[in-house]
């Protein structure tokens, strides 16, 4: 996909994403802190555990180390640990720190990174349909893109190739959230403008450019849709899907946010939103090995937790409502990261 390369990514932002913290916080994090204690309760919470099981009411969360040590339901009245510090959430909704598989920091050469663990993106960059495909070549995209619109996911073809990919066990990594700016008009504006202040503002007049040229070409919509219906095709037939918005274009995805989108984007191609957060939180840590340690809300795994305002299993939009972020048992202010990093996105 013609897309250009944005050279870093400050890290403050992508502890949105859990990419860049510290096992202890360091020092120069301490103004971003917002919660802690050697011992912390989360009460009252609603808990989305990231298992795909239905959201748990009026649940508690005990931390302790930078890990979680019990989760309760917040009536059993279980003691306190002694001086813990306890933190009424009554209202708010707890989700796993995302687990981001498809996030750049940045591109040591011109060259665009070639990877081989999974299949990124899914069908929207397949040339195996192409008919005009050599050996030993890389087919235009503009004509592979042609391609693909006349391709029905339902057919023997594409049935074929999921099962395959399903049989090697071969994962996909949706980035919907870099598909959706080749369609017009989309992500909508005012969802944006958060992320639009954290660019640089050489980056920002790239993006409107870019997104206006979109607008005028209205073409795109056809991919996102047939990728939407793929990404349900394959997880149907007992593929593991994981997300990463791939923040690799020209300013219209920026990690964090467009993380965030990506789970969206998800509801929207039909998962529920408890799957949805499924796929861009235990997916992936499955996927690395790493499911023992992070990717759920359970005994024993580090306490990287994101509190939102609202519950997302009601409106798939309340995950915008990031009111804190917990990074190994650490609660960091969103609002104050954010503000950290504006107008420094595509500098550095």
């Amino acid at each position: 996909m013609p897309i250009a390369l944005l050279t870093r990514v400050p890290s403050a932002l992508l502890l949105l994403t859990l990419s860049s913290a510290a096992q202890q916080k360091p020092a120069p994090l301490s103004p971003f802190v917002k919660q802690d204690a050697p011992l912390l309760v989360l009460e009252h919470v609603r808990l989305i555990d990231g298992t795909g099981a239905a959201p748990q009411e009026d649940m508690r969360i005990d931390i302790a180390g930078g890990k979680i040590i019990a989760v309760d339901a917040a009536k059993s009245r279980v003691a306190y640990p002694p001086n813990a510090k306890v933190v009424d959430l009554t209202g708010k909704t707890v989700i796993p720190g995302l687990v981001g598989m498809h996030e750049h920091l940045f591109y040591p050469t011109p060259q665009r990174p070639e990877g081989g663990d999974n299949l990124e993106h899914g069908i929207a960059e397949d040339t195996e349909f192409y008919p005009g495909k050599k050996p030993g070549e890389c087919p235009p995209y503009a004509k592979v893109e042609e391609s693909l619109e006349n391709i029905d996911i339902a057919g023997p073809e594409v049935k074929q190739m999921i099962h395959d990919l399903v049989a090697h066990q071969v994962a996909i990594t949706s980035t919907l959230a870099i598909l959706e700016t080749f369609v017009a008009n989309r992500p909508p504006m005012e969802r944006e403008s958060t992320a639009l202040k954290t660019l640089t503002l050489e980056a920002a007049k790239d993006y409107l450019a870019r997104r206006s040229i979109v607008a005028q070409q209205g073409a795109g919509n056809k991919l996102l849709a047939l990728e939407m219906r793929f990404e349900r095709a394959f997880v149907d037939a007992g593929g593991l899907l994981m997300a990463g918005c791939d923040p690799t274009g020209y300013g219209g995805v920026v990690p964090g946010f467009g993380d965030q989108r990506n789970v969206e984007l998800l509801v929207e191609a039909g998962f529920t939103p408890v799957d949805a957060i499924r796929i861009a939180t235990l997916n992936g840590a499955r996927f690395m090995g790493k499911d023992a340690v992070i990717g759920s809300i359970a005994v024993g795994k580090a306490a990287d937790i994101v509190v939102l305002g609202a519950n997302p299993a009601e409106k798939i939009d309340n995950m915008k409502k990031v009111e804190l972020v917990f990074k190994d048992g650490v609660g960091y202010d969103p609002d104050a990261l954010i503000q950290s990093v504006s107008g420094l996105v595509g500098l550095r």
